[in-house]
This record gives structure tokens, sequence and C-alpha cells, in this order.
């Protein structure tokens, strides 16, 4: 991963619950299930439903199937039969995607679009994040060695070609995120949890973890699945810049989802066309195409939301709430997400050594006022956060938090001092062996709400004899930085965690460069932590194991996660059975919308 916009952008939102470091994103979030079954959707050989109790390695354990899965579905969330078919729905951004192909997607907007096109072996319950047969898979199974995925694949999927979809895709697939030259955010994430894995029939597709995994589903199957037939003899070192990647050649971006690419006009919009011979009927778009528009910033897409040129914003700046909602035809859905606002320390030494003292990190995080900023910059739409996991967490347990951040003026020069940074020539800047406290903020331009973030930072950070220069840029380009060049002091943008609550792809050692450990930061007690709670199948002692690792990340702050973001979608009136989850996404139900005129 998670926006690039309001909240300091997700720089990844998992499509179906992935993580990556283009999902920056939605990308590892975090809720959990009551139970091992519910995480996955599954449940025992003889209980198909899916509150069954977890089974232990030694027993099949079976997923529910499509039918019950939509059965389910509609239970959960009603829909009204279309009474108009037709018409088109626009979503306005302030950033644009970076491509159309499914594997190198690694942001928010990309992953969003990616996901109206290409199906993920497996889709995710909006109400939970966890992993539900909505994707190309009608079912699946692990064998009773605890490690062996059986998938038996929609015999009616097919590519937008025409092209039948067969496990020959989903194994090419597997092959291109596994290679480190594919250029994959999540190739890191694939060659830790996969052990091998091979086509039994057109139909069935075998994947063999490399051990007991409680994440192995949302680690490696909620990932777009590409066409083989279109991409087998493209060399990976020009995915990058094939036509298939930059949309100038539209035949070469085949997917399988609901909707079919149009054309994409790099920096204006993006155009999607229904698949009207979609595999899943139910899902089948009732209106003729989407338009995905980048506007200037956040503020002219509101205003065309108001105006009635935009039917969808993923995120209403928390000034402009209450007129959206006032404003005839709008209205603004307001829901818990697994989003947070956050800034990391670069404690590359090659890079910058300002950060390495703990002391120094701290100081920076108790010099905010963040209740303040919680209700004055965001209107009490954000919360202040303690600790790492999102409120949606099963692991969030603010009462088991060893170290609060509170606002202290007074601890926090202490504790620079305790540093060795002094002021020692009367210039409000503290210095330490000849050097300056003064560093840069590497941030996503594009609406008021980051830029009034970033002066309070540095209007608080001087106030403790920290100078902080602004270095606003455009998101594509932060994203550069932060997972290519790592030229930056702090940078500050946004997340989401996914259902797994394992957060070592932000903070485990061998994620740096390869994960979303930006920060460089490595401790190996965090490492085995989060590694055993990705193996433990009992949920109280998984959750044990990751709040012990929360603390020790909490307490040595190579992150510093200052807001935990309650999701504010606006939308037009007209679209009929529209909704978002903060496990779901912003187009999770675009499927099922129809248009009222």
């Amino acid at each position: 991963m998670e926006k690039g916009k309001d909240e300091v952008m997700d720089l990844a939102k998992r499509v179906g619950g992935r993580m990556s470091r283009r999902d920056l994103v939605r990308s590892s979030a975090a809720l959990g299930a009551a139970t091992w079954a519910m995480k996955f959707g599954i449940a025992g050989a003889q209980d198909a439903s899916p509150e069954a109790s977890p089974a232990a390695p030694g027993v099949v354990i079976k997923s529910m199937t499509r039918d019950e899965w939509n059965a389910k579905f509609a239970q959960d969330f009603p829909m009204t039969p279309a009474e108009n078919k037709g018409g088109t729905i626009v979503r306005g951004d302030s950033s644009d995607i970076k491509t159309v192909n499914a594997i190198l997607a690694d942001d928010s907007p990309t992953l969003d679009i990616i996901g109206m096109m290409f199906d993920s072996l497996v889709g995710n319950d909006p109400n939970t994040g966890l992993p539900v047969p909505s994707g190309l898979a009608d079912s699946w199974e692990l064998d009773a060695d605890g490690l062996t995925y059986t998938f038996y694949l929609n015999k009616n999927a097919k590519w937008h070609d025409g092209t039948p979809l067969t496990a020959d895709d989903v194994a090419f697939s597997f092959q291109v995120e596994m290679d480190p030259n594919s250029g994959s955010s999540y190739t890191g994430t694939f060659t830790n949890a996969v052990d091998s894995w091979k086509v039994i029939d057109p139909n069935t597709f075998q994947v063999v973890s490399k051990g007991i995994n409680a994440d192995f589903l949302l680690d490696t199957c909620v990932y777009g699945i590409m066409p083989k037939h279109i991409w087998e003899n493209v060399p990976l070192d020009q995915w990058k810049t094939s036509g298939g990647s930059t949309g100038q050649d539209p035949a070469m971006v085949v997917g399988s989802g609901p909707f079919k690419f149009k054309e994409w006009v790099q920096g204006d919009h993006v155009t999607l066309e229904s698949n009207t011979d979609y595999y899943q009927p139910s899902a089948v778009p009732q209106y003729d195409q989407f338009i995905y528009q980048v506007f200037p910033d956040q503020s002219s897409a509101t205003i065309a939301l108001k105006n009635g040129d935009v039917d969808l914003l993923d995120r209403v700046q928390a000034p402009d709430v209450e007129d959206v909602q006032n404003t005839e035809g709008t209205d603004v859905l307001i829901y818990p997400s697994f989003s947070f606002n956050f800034y990391a320390y670069n404690l590359d030494t090659a890079k910058t050594d300002l950060f390495q003292d703990v002391e120094v990190r701290q100081a920076l995080m108790y010099a905010q006022d963040r209740e303040s900023m919680a209700k004055d910059i965001y209107l009490g739409y954000n919360v202040v956060a303690n600790g790492t996991q999102p409120l949606l967490s099963f692991a969030y347990a603010p009462d088991q938090i060893e170290t609060v951040y509170n606002f202290d003026v007074e601890k926090a020069k202490s504790l620079l001092e305790s540093a060795g940074w002094v002021d020692s020539d009367g210039d409000g800047i503290r210095e330490k062996n000849g050097k300056k406290l003064s560093f840069k903020l590497s941030y996503p331009t594009g609406t008021s709400t980051t830029d009034q973030v970033v002066a309070y930072y540095q209007e608080a950070w001087k106030a403790v004899g920290a100078e902080m220069e602004p270095a606003g840029v455009e998101f594509p380009q932060l994203v550069e930085i932060i997972t290519s060049t790592f030229d930056f002091d702090i940078a500050m943008l946004g997340f989401n965690w996914d259902a797994t609550g394992n957060q070592g792809p932000m903070f485990n050692c061998d994620q740096y460069k390869v994960g979303f450990n930006f920060a460089k930061y490595c401790n190996p007690k965090v490492d085995e932590l989060n590694n055993g709670a990705k193996k433990e199948l009992d949920q109280e002692k998984r959750k044990e194991l990751l709040i012990q690792s929360m603390n020790i990340v909490n307490n040595e702050l190579p992150v510093a996660i200052t807001l935990f973001v309650n999701d504010r979608t606006g939308y037009a009136k007209r679209m009929q059975n529209y909704t978002a989850t903060g496990a779901g996404n912003i187009n999770s139900f675009l499927p099922y919308v129809w248009i009222k005129e």
C-alpha cells in the first residue's frame, strides 16, 4: 500500500483486501475475525457456514460456495431491481492512476480502477474484508496438511476478448508476481508465502504455502489475475512501458471483471465500459460506462460533485462534508475505516542521521496536539491514534498500549536535550555536533487539509526547536520517492491495513524495498512476533502477539501514526443501491448500481 488526497492519502488500498506497496492499501489492513474459519471465509468440511469454528491442521477445510456467498451478500446488502438501464457514472479524484496493468498497480486510485477490470482469485466480504468466493474461484479448500490450497475456478469465466480464463492464467500470474524483475510491489509477500503451485486441470489450481500461514489467502490470492495469452511473450523489463500498461494499446488491456477498458487519457480521465457478458450475472452493471475524472485538486472535485458533474468522490474533505450533505441530490457516507494518517522517519544513515535516536522521534510526536488536529482540521471526523492497530482491527487494544503520546511540549524539549540537541546559538533551532535539527517533510499536494497539517507540524516542531521545510510533491512523485529513490527525511501520507492484523509488511526487516518498510526499520523481535502471529491459528494468542509487536513499534516509533480516519464518501443520490464500507472500497458496490434519472 491504501489517498494522495485528503487525510494525506492512502498509498494503497487492497483490492479485495490485498496489500501492496502499490496498495500502500488498502493494503495490509486490519480487521480480524472471531474465528480462524471466518478469517478465510471458510469452514469445516461438514459445515459450510461462514461462521463455523476454526479447524486445526489434520482436518480438510472448505470454503463456502459462490451460491452461498451470493445469498449472504444479498441478505447483508439488499439491492433494488434496476428500473432503468444505461447512463454514465463519473468518479472524481485529484490523483491520476499510474498503470492499467494489474500486477504493476500499487496506489489507491490505480488499484480501484484495476479492481473493476481484473478479477482476483478470491474476493472479499465488504463487511469484514475477509476472503470470500466472489472472485474467480467458486470455492476452495485447504488440505489436512494445512499447507495445500485447491481453488475451483468458475467454468464460465472469460477474458474481455472472449478467451476462456483458465488455471494457466492463474499460474502465469503467480509466476510473474514471484519474479523480482516483474516490478510488482508484492514480490516479497509472495516469495515469503508461496512454496509451489500447479495446474490440476483448466478449472483447478493448487498452491502450497511455505508453512502454516493464517494470512495466506490475503497474502497471495487477492491480486488481479493477468491474461497469459496477451502477456506471455512480453519481456518483464518491458511491462512497465508496454502499451498494455500505459493504455496506449487498448487491445492489450484485457481483464475479466465487470468493466472493460476503453481509454486512458493520462492526467485527464479513464473510461471503462460495462461488461454485459460478465460471467457473474448478478454483478453485470446496468449502466453503460464509468469515467474516472482527474481534477487539479480535491476542492475542484468537490465542486463538481455539488454541481452534478461528478457522482462519486472517495473522500470529502472534512470542511466540505456539511455543505455536500446540504446540497440537493448529494450526500456523504461516513463510516470507520482501516485508514490512518502517518509519517515515516528515514532511518537510513546514508540518507540522514537525524532520526537514529528514538528520543528525537518521540519528541516530535509529543510536540503535537493531535486532539486539536482531529477537532480543528478534521472537524472530529478523524480521531487520535494510540498504537498502530486501527479502530476496526481485532487487535485494537488501547488499554494495553505502553506508550501514549499525549501533547507535552516540555517532555518533547526534555527528550531532545537528553539526546544532545540544544540551541547553543539562540536562533531557535537546536543543533548537535555542528548540525542543525533541520529537515524536509515530503508530502502529497492537492488538499487544503493536508496543507493545514503540514503548516501545523511546522509550527509545533519549531516550538520545540526543530526546523521543518515543507516539500510538497504530486502523489505519483511521492510514491516514487518512498519506493524507489528513498530520498526523503520524513515522508507523510496515509495507509490502510488489511484484515490480517499483521503489520509485518511495514515493519519487518526484510520488507525494505520490497514491502512498505521505506523507513528502513529493523527489530528482529518485531519480526519474530509478526511471523509468529502469521503461524498462530488461535485468535486470542494471535492477538497477543500482534499487541506485543505493536507496543515495540509504538515505543521505537519508526513510523508515527497520528490519526485514525473515518472515511467520508460523497455520492450522488441518483446512484441507486450505492453504499460503501470500511472493509470494502469505494467501488465495491458499483456493479450493482443503477441510475435513477
